[in-house]
């Protein structure tokens, strides 16, 4: 999305509202994946992976964030990623999700 937000520019705002063009009127629903891949010393390979499903939003809210999240709303959730503090964003998010994993294989 950086690239496609202007390369070295980025310009968040400017893709927004490039989105909110586009899906004027389809389904916005998405879903944020992340996956983590660890090899250890010992040679052993590490694979984790979640998801985090919502939707878009427009017009974007919340405090002026890099990426999609002014405009990301997580399933059950009535704000974006943007609104979210960074504790509630940590609970739900793929990224803090995937990583859980990841923690929890390595202390097998």
């Amino acid at each position: 999305t950086a690239d496609w937000a202007g390369g070295d520019k980025r310009d968040w705002p400017a893709l927004w509202r490039k989105l909110e063009i586009m899906l004027e009127g389809k389904d916005t629903a998405c879903e944020f994946h992340c996956c983590l891949v660890m090899i250890t010393k010992e040679g052993k390979e590490i694979v984790t992976h979640d998801v985090a499903p919502g939707r878009l939003v427009f017009p974007a809210r919340g405090k002026e964030t890099l990426g999609l999240d002014p405009i990301f709303s997580p399933i059950g959730f009535d704000k974006t990623y943007a609104e979210l503090s960074y504790a509630e964003k940590n609970q739900i998010s793929h990224r803090s999700k995937a990583l859980k994993k990841m923690l929890a294989e390595c202390m097998k």
